[in-house]
């Protein structure tokens, strides 16, 4: 069940006219109050005076709200909650609702009505004074002139009184540093420079810092969102908040300001804000505000954050290889084009054996580890790509011919035609080689004329046919089982029919960053006894295919919520940039600074 609530009005010449309120509605509170559902302008009601709503059994209630008193067609209320009918009037100060009946629209309107204004001046000068601050409050001349004398001793009597005397007491009280008062505060350290700089900033007196200032220097940054999405996922307002919002755009300080985020003249922090709430008044409930994002809610990482969901490459296209997110609760699989089990490399025998064989040479210890292959970057912060000539082929030998004199030829690391390619040039130059060193050994006569052209002819074409058999029956061999290339990539031979030469290898596709909405810095996790297997298990991995990242819940073992005592606090700005680029640093507070070297150093 449903009622509408509209107001009338008594328009010049006795017209009505009426204004829809409230549409569509099982209950309304009504009072003085910007949050009551009918907000009715008069101080001698109650901020929630009665409610007004639709029982489960179908039938109209009125409550009465906060001790108040009302009217049921002419006679007063004594129980708190009354039943209604259609024709009643409800009656509180100059103010009356009437419950009507609408069959048009198969509800119920209730008619709010507003009794002429009361002109009588004894009246008028009885509620003003019931209503008037001034019972308990001095005048408003004497409070304005005492505090102007409060600003002048304490705001610039005592602080020039201090700066012009050096001064640490007055009357005996200590003032020490009362000239502070004068100063906004120090500048965090990116922008220390400009400390005696006030210019840089603050364009014009009196008036707060503009955007167009910011990005003067700081040009090169971007929002992490559109800024249609980055409305429409704003928190609504109501209350003190929208009312305190409008004082702020009227002075030229509107939502989504740089200085919204980024602080200065605040020794407590560095020049990004640290609160969570800055990024979950949007993200905690943001499909609902954004139905269109592939992002999902979240408000803490504690309590209230997903799955990681890792950005997995899946087939080659035109521009690059297509990616899809999938979360580690899924098990996602990478299809990297390699075979590349980890555990095998870590605990398999001939592997274990292999180590111990050329371990001396390339200082390995007793077994591969994952730091013999994974190098980190120059930042130590990621790490470099694997590579075949670089990590691989100490132990992944490439040869494919031994020369009488034990010279190996190995093959070139790279595309497939590139390999066949340089092969078939190989065998063909030896073929030829050896016809040329036939025929400077062969120091019979022989028979002038066409006959001597063709037997060269025919030699070079035997060795042609020699050449291209020892080719295809090496090309057959390593890209067969057991082979230098089957090993470790995937292949697909040519078809019955096809050229013998037309093997085909799966594109290799690795992943080098799965969370490219995260920043992670691996140096920072060097502690205590922590090592790769830690969070990276490869040494259960059996597949080339699994994604070894650690889970949420593997990271929330060391990482609590922003007001985490026991663990290692972490906000949004721990693992998240708002703008493009590496900001980390800039990301935390000097308190969280020391609450994180306090909880590496006990760990």
């Amino acid at each position: 069940m449903l009622f509408s609530v509209t107001q009338l009005r008594l328009r010049p010449g006795g017209r009505k006219s009426s204004r829809i309120l409230l549409e569509n509605s099982g209950s309304a509170i009504f009072g003085r109050s910007p949050e009551c559902d009918v907000e009715l302008a008069d101080l001698e009601i109650g901020l929630q005076h009665l409610k007004i709503y639709y029982r489960d059994d179908g039938n109209l209630f009125v409550e009465l709200l906060d001790g108040r008193s009302v009217s049921l067609n002419g006679r007063l209320v004594d129980g708190e909650r009354v039943p209604l009918q259609v024709g009643d009037v409800l009656g509180f100060n100059d103010w009356t609702i009437t419950i009507a009946d609408d069959p048009d629209a198969g509800q119920k309107v209730l008619q709010v009505e507003r009794a002429e204004q009361v002109k009588d001046p004894s009246i008028l000068a009885d509620r003003q004074a019931a209503f008037n601050t001034s019972r308990a409050l001095p005048s408003s001349r004497l409070m304005a002139w005492a505090g102007a004398i409060v600003v002048t001793i304490f705001c610039l009597f005592i602080p020039w009184y201090v700066a012009a005397h050096d001064a640490d007491e007055l009357f005996g009280i200590s003032v020490e540093n009362a000239d502070t008062i004068w100063s906004s505060g120090d500048l965090s350290h990116m922008h220390a420079n400009l400390e005696n700089d006030c210019g840089s900033c603050h364009e014009e007196g009196f008036q707060s810092v503009r955007d167009e200032t910011c990005v003067s220097c700081h040009f090169d940054l971007r929002n992490h969102a559109p800024a249609a999405d980055m409305a429409q996922s704003q928190p609504d307002l109501s209350g003190w908040d929208a009312q305190l919002q409008n004082i702020a755009d009227a002075a030229g300080r509107p939502a989504g300001r740089c200085a919204d985020c980024h602080t200065e003249h605040n020794p407590r922090h560095l020049v990004v804000l640290q609160d969570g709430a800055i990024c979950s008044d949007c993200h905690v409930d943001l499909t609902a505000r954004l139905p269109e994002t592939d992002l999902l809610n979240v408000s803490d990482f504690a309590l209230d954050h997903p799955q990681f969901r890792p950005t997995l490459m899946q087939v080659a296209g035109v521009n690059g290889p297509e990616t899809f997110r999938v979360s580690l609760d899924d098990n996602p699989q990478e299809n990297s084009g390699l075979k590349y089990p980890h555990k095998l490399h870590i605990d398999g025998p001939a592997v274990l054996k292999q180590v111990a064989d050329l371990g001396d040479e390339y200082g390995w210890g007793d077994e591969l580890v994952c730091a013999d292959c994974h190098t980190p970057d120059a930042a130590n912060v990621l790490f470099e790509p694997v590579s075949m000539t670089e990590n691989c082929a100490m132990c992944h030998d490439l040869t494919f011919e031994i020369e009488d004199d034990g010279y190996r030829r190995t093959l070139r690391h790279g595309e497939p035609e590139e390999v066949i390619a340089s092969m078939e040039d190989f065998y063909l130059a030896k073929a030829l080689a050896n016809v040329r060193e036939a025929a400077s050994l062969n120091t019979d006569r022989r028979r002038p004329g066409r006959a001597a052209m063709n037997r060269a002819i025919n030699q070079r074409e035997m060795a042609f046919r020699t050449a291209g058999l020892r080719t295809a029956d090496k090309v057959a061999a390593i890209f067969s089982e057991g082979g230098a290339c089957y090993d470790c990539h995937v292949i697909t031979p040519p078809a019955e029919g096809d050229d013998p030469l037309a093997y085909q290898v799966e594109p290799v596709m690795v992943t080098d960053r799965f969370l490219p909405k995260g920043q992670f810095d691996h140096a920072s996790h060097e502690i205590g006894n922590l090592d790769c297997i830690s969070c990276h298990r490869a040494d259960i991995s059996n597949e080339a295919s699994d994604v070894l990242l650690p889970t949420i819940e593997s990271c929330q073992t060391c990482h609590g919520g922003q007001h985490s005592e026991d663990l290692l606090p972490s906000t949004c700005n721990t693992c998240h940039d708002y703008h493009d680029g590496p900001h980390s640093e800039l990301m935390m507070s000097a308190d969280d600074i020391v609450r994180r070297d306090i909880f590496l150093f006990e760990n």
